[in-house]
């Protein structure tokens, strides 16, 4: 990725970049997963220039699988083996599960395992990139495990793996990490779903109730009784129309007598399957059933006697699914958040972001980022906070809590949730602290640099006490985590940013002159021309030529020959006003100047007023065949360009005056046109 970039192919960082958070956006779509492999190392192969990128499965029994690969044609596909290394497992699996990256430039540069160097060979590689996906699972220890590996491979030859591109992947893994962890809580969150419901099918049989053509219950179960929380004495003589029972629908809204589904079936004779109710039992609590009702008919008659009305507790699934349903819009709107997080580099705009989802989505009074000195004093850096309530924006805190223990607490626990602040155990100061902010209750979430406590996200609740519940704390670490991606993103951008100006410098800047150089020359000439071919404007140029100075250097020496070319540099520079004007140096001692929307005489007046400049810097020039100082001669042309003549031809015409000016006796301009 580097490498091309910096030899200046077509794939510039800011492209990388864009790539990358496709790459991200990718992964967390809701699709298949084999896709999203596919599209990690498809990605990871083309932006890296890589012969062969793929994702290493690890089984349950040590073996692994090359679970996914994206491979040149000239390279042999290993897609499908399945590949043990002892060399492997002997070494590589506790520093993998540390997060460690395995880099392997040139395989016949470095000592390796027999073992191990055999199986590079079989599979073709000269040099590797290896990145661990930790993954943890829902309900085990909290330390990740080792899922597997994305393994970048250079096959034709060594390479020199650039830290961004350990970065690069280790973002991919990152996110691909946290994407198979969310899927790996939703297949449990089913799982155990059904096997609540199951072991509730499994302990009780239905609840069956037998009512009259009157609608009136004349006999039921045990399980009823115990489904609907009342003995058989309560329910005998009721109806479905008495409005004890206080049944509602899923969305919350009353369920009329009239359409319970055993007065349907005994004013239709039609049954009615499934129909899911919720009642609320004498105790307050609330039942969820599933209702089926069959008619009873006599034999010559049309009209059912009676409905046999039978029903499940369905109250444990119900609830689970609900808290699934919760659960998944939750993760919806962190993935949308995130989304939105990445949408953007301006880490000011990101944060402002962050605070303000924040307050809206936990309904709470104040939403802070805390940023971190290295004194462990702090800043508020941006707030979102409700009308009424005392806003602390860029407030300089200095809690000794901070400053004594420093990060060491979030470190080892990354939530502190407070439901109140006076039943906590919090020192005085702290608490006379958090009272001047109007702080009740509060939720912190460390927001992490690598090793480092880069600041904290905070969650305020001003006007009451408040117990918070864990989705809320998990809801603030994910969050915390996708702004410390975009903190470190962020601060990458400026770099990669730094560096692009940088490389521009180097491309089009003369090193020695610091003034543009042929290169910029060539791109604002062409530029200009076509410009001007569509304007129809004239476009004038000046070739200018230290007379004399091999005599210079050979004389002076040259040191002062560099020293001579830099002040005639500045000389040309400063005799250019406009800021369209482009002073170049051209080559050797040879400089040129571009004017735009400039005719013959105003060309004339910038080599005058040249000409007049070097007459002023009198340096010396004793070896001169003219003038004991140095001088210029200078060469003028001027064309409106047009698609019959080509940009050549101006630079031909200027370079001809140029050697017109040098026969006329040098320390002079000469020009010549169409």
């Amino acid at each position: 990725m580097v490498h091309r970039l910096l030899s200046g192919s077509e794939i510039g960082i800011e492209q990388v970049l864009d790539r990358m958070m496709a790459v991200i956006v990718q992964i967390h779509n809701p699709c298949d997963s084999d896709e999203i492999l596919k599209t990690i190392v498809s990605e990871v192969r083309e932006i890296l220039g890589s012969d062969r990128a793929l994702i290493y499965r690890f089984l349950p029994d040590g073996d692994g699988v090359i679970a996914e690969e994206s491979v040149n044609p000239q390279w042999k596909p290993i897609l499908g083996q399945l590949i043990y290394d002892p060399c492997f497992n002997a070494k590589w699996t506790e520093q993998y599960q540390r997060g460690r990256v395995g880099i392997l430039e040139d395989i016949d540069a470095v000592t390796l395992d027999p073992c191990y160097k055999n199986l590079l060979n079989r599979l073709q590689v000269r040099a590797n990139l290896v990145v661990p996906i930790l993954v943890r699972s829902p309900k085990s220890n909290p330390s990740p495990h080792l899922w597997g590996l994305l393994i970048v491979h250079q096959c034709s030859s060594p390479c020199q793996w650039h830290p961004i591109e350990i970065k690069f992947l280790q973002h991919i893994t990152l996110q691909l990490g946290i994407a198979i962890e969310q899927n790996l809580k939703v297949e449990t969150a089913l799982r155990e779903s059904e096997e609540r419901y199951r072991s509730v099918i499994a302990a009780m049989a239905e609840g069956i109730v037998l009512q009259q053509a009157d609608g009136k219950i004349t006999a039921c179960n045990q399980s009823a009784e115990r489904i609907l929380g009342l003995t058989a004495e309560q329910m005998m003589g009721r109806t479905s129309l008495d409005p004890r029972w206080r049944a509602i629908h899923e969305d919350g809204s009353p369920f009329p007598g009239e359409i319970h589904p055993s007065m349907v079936t005994l004013r239709t004779g039609e049954p009615q399957l499934q129909v899911v109710m919720g009642v609320h039992k004498p105790d307050g609590s609330l039942t969820w059933i599933s209702i089926n009702s069959q008619p009873l008919f006599y034999a010559d008659r049309s009209q059912p006697y009676a409905v046999v009305t039978s029903f499940t507790d369905i109250t444990v699934p119900k609830q689970a699914q609900q808290a699934l349903q919760q659960q998944t819009e939750r993760e919806r709107m962190i993935y949308q958040i995130a989304q939105r997080i990445r949408q953007s580099l301006d880490l000011d705009e990101i944060l402002n972001r962050t605070v303000a989802e924040v307050r809206d989505f936990l309904q709470t009074d104040r939403a802070i980022v805390y940023r971190f000195n290295p004194d462990w004093s702090g800043l508020v850096v941006k707030e979102s906070v409700a009308e009424g309530w005392l806003a602390i924006l860029n407030m300089q805190i200095t809690d000794t809590y901070f400053v004594e223990r420093q990060n060491y607490s979030y470190h080892e626990s990354s939530i502190k949730a407070t439901s109140d602040i006076y039943t906590a155990g919090f020192s005085p100061c702290h608490v006379d602290l958090l009272e001047r902010l109007q702080v009740r209750a509060k939720l912190v979430v460390p927001i992490l640099q690598g090793n480092r406590l880069w600041g904290l996200l905070v969650a305020h609740h001003c006007r009451a006490p408040r117990d918070w519940h864990c989705w809320e704390s998990e809801l603030l670490k994910q969050l915390a985590t996708q702004i410390a991606i975009a903190i470190h993103q962020s601060e990458l951008h400026q770099q990669l940013q730094l560096a692009n100006q940088q490389l521009e410098n180097l491309a089009t800047i003369d090193q020695l002159t610091q003034i543009a150089n042929r290169r910029c020359f060539d791109r604002q000439f062409r530029y200009e021309w076509h410009r001007l071919t569509r304007e129809q404007q004239p476009l004038s140029l000046l070739l200018c030529d230290i007379d004399y100075f091999k005599q210079y250097n050979d004389t002076y020496g040259h040191a002062a020959g560099d020293v001579c070319l830099t002040l005639v540099a500045e000389v040309i520079k400063n005799s250019v006003q406009r800021s369209t004007d482009l002073a170049v140096r051209y080559g050797g001692e040879e400089f040129a100047v571009i004017l735009p929307n400039t005719e013959r005489k105003g060309a004339v007046r910038v080599a005058q007023k040249i000409w007049a400049a070097m007459k002023q810097l009198n340096l010396p020039h004793l070896a001169s065949g003219g003038e004991k100082f140095v001088t210029l001669s200078i060469g003028i042309a001027t064309m409106i360009p047009t698609a019959d003549i080509a940009p050549v031809d101006l630079v031909e015409a200027a370079d001809r005056a140029l050697y017109q000016a040098k026969a006329n006796g040098r320390n002079c301009w000469f020009t010549e046109g169409f």
